[in-house]
């Protein structure tokens, strides 16, 4: 398979301290939709069920679709900690609503793809093998952006360790490489694998494995995250009771690689209202 390497240094966002005598009712406000939030959040079980979020705030009249695995054999492909069915529902979630940014709670419009203006799509995570029903729930809904989230293994001798992303070589264009280096840019420098690998070569195709990327959005882009088999990537994904390892800190860098891809869609909602 042929791929290219790219590794990209990105400066660590810093959060903004608030100072304001209504600290507690703040806390409430931020901690309360967290904690609703969390009951749809499961790292236990599949989610049979589609979830769908309406921005917060102004809209960029933008939709994501954030496709989770379907394996029929999630759970014994190999995994040392969650399922893999698991692991990429829960990336979706946390990068769709999540109130986390770097390991700490906060309210900045940056933390979450809904915050930033998007109405986005949480698929099933079911072990049924249906993934042409989120196929066909991206293409109803008229997704701009659809990424699909999964873990991978390296089923056999010796270790996988890099972040792959993957575009389909059939029908790649300048939206897809666009949003694939964003995500390299972004995420790329904080997963544990030590380069990330990006390919569109003709072994993924819309007829074999990149079926998932069978889709009418413009911007599509199919991401192993981590390798599921390899105990480091396991640790740093978390599992058992730390649940947030990773999603409490990065989940929300699939907002930022989508906002630069799209050139910050909220931005010129908010030129035409206030111009």
């Amino acid at each position: 398979m042929e791929t290219k390497s790219l590794r990209a240094n990105v400066c660590q966002p810093h959060l903004k301290k608030t100072r304001c005598g209504w600290g507690v009712l703040l806390s409430l406000l931020v901690v309360c939709p967290l904690v609703a939030s969390l009951a749809s959040a499961s790292h236990k079980t599949v989610t049979p069920t589609e979830v769908m979020f309406e921005p917060i705030g102004l809209s960029n009249e933008k939709v994501v679709y954030l496709s989770s695995p379907r394996h029929i054999s999630s759970g014994s492909r190999g995994e040392l900690g969650w399922e893999e069915n698991i692991n990429g529902r829960h990336w979706n979630y946390y990068a769709a609503t999540g109130d986390y940014m770097d390991g700490s709670i906060t309210s900045l419009m940056r933390r979450n793809l809904r915050s930033r203006g998007y109405k986005v799509i949480v698929s099933p995570n079911s072990r049924d093998g249906n993934i042409q029903e989120s196929i066909n729930r991206s293409n109803a809904l008229q997704a701009d952006v659809h990424i699909t989230t999964h873990t991978n293994a390296i089923r056999g001798p010796g270790t996988g360790d890099y972040l792959l992303l993957i575009i389909d070589q059939q029908t790649a264009s300048a939206e897809d490489k666009a949003l694939r280096y964003q995500l390299a840019q972004s995420l790329g420098p904080k997963v544990p694998g030590n380069e990330v690998l990006t390919t569109d070569v003709s072994g993924y195709t819309n007829g074999g494995n990149l079926g998932e990327l069978a889709v009418n959005a413009v911007y599509t882009v199919y991401v192993e995250l981590i390798f599921h088999d390899n105990q480091s990537h396991v640790n740093w994904f978390g599992s058992g009771d730390d649940w947030g390892a990773s999603v409490k800190h990065h989940a929300w860098r699939y907002g930022d690689a989508i906002d630069r891809a799209l050139r910050f869609p909220k931005d010129k909602i908010y030129e035409r209202y206030y111009q």
